[in-house]
């Protein structure tokens, strides 16, 4: 899933016009073939993010095949329209 719709609104307040983050998170899934990673991520302060687990999009850049399952990695989102999330930058630990 790429975007937070449907996410439960806790009532946090969410910080307005943050349109990247830096994360660090455990990878969960990879899709090489879609370019998709899923990651259980710690809590995103500029999103307003609690920790969760999401598959997003990895940019052109990103290379899926230095990481596998089970690697711990901070990585850099980037949100574009219609709230989809990409992974712009991703290094392991």
């Amino acid at each position: 899933m790429d975007t937070m719709k449907g996410m439960p609104d806790k009532g946090g307040a969410k910080p307005a016009g943050a349109t990247s983050a830096s994360a660090v998170g455990t990878v969960e899934a990879i899709d090489a073939q879609n370019r998709k990673i899923k990651l259980k991520h710690e809590p995103i302060a500029a999103f307003g993010w609690p920790s969760m687990s999401m598959e997003m999009t990895a940019a052109p850049s990103v290379d899926l095949a230095k990481v596998k399952p089970g690697s711990k990695v901070n990585f850099t989102l980037s949100k574009g329209a219609n709230d989809t999330y990409t992974v712009d930058a991703l290094s392991v630990q």
